[in-house]
């Protein structure tokens, strides 16, 4: 009777020891698993954040494109105002100059008017 006591409870050990086991077993796989998904997600991570310094890197040179470019319309701009400004100068001289050939023409015009009178007399 103690034999098969002993024998029984030997059984009983044995099969927890079985079950610790394989709960053991399905717990490793379930870290296992845990580890691989971190690992996963790290590269993923990693790619991303490569990715995005690719982008900010993109982006700073397209900021930098733009800014010169830019820079570049703002210089033409300011040349053209300056074409302008002088073109518009250019013209006021003109027009003073007229009104002053304008002025000698009806001058000019009285006095021969004025001549012509006089001649016929």
């Amino acid at each position: 009777r103690e034999m098969f006591l002993v024998q029984y409870s030997l059984g009983v050990k044995r099969d927890e020891m079985r079950k610790l086991e394989e709960i053991a077993q399905a717990e490793e796989r379930k870290l296992e698993k845990a580890e691989q998904f971190l690992e996963e997600d790290a590269m993923m991570f990693d790619e991303f954040l490569k990715e995005n310094d690719k982008n900010s890197v993109e982006a700073i040179k397209q900021a930098e494109q733009e800014t010169k470019a830019k820079m570049e319309k703002v210089s033409e701009i300011k040349k053209i105002q300056a074409q302008i400004t002088a073109l518009k100068s250019e013209i006021s001289k003109n027009e003073d100059q007229l009104k002053e050939y304008q002025t000698y023409k009806k001058f000019w015009k009285i006095s021969h008017l004025r001549n012509g009178r006089q001649s016929e007399k």
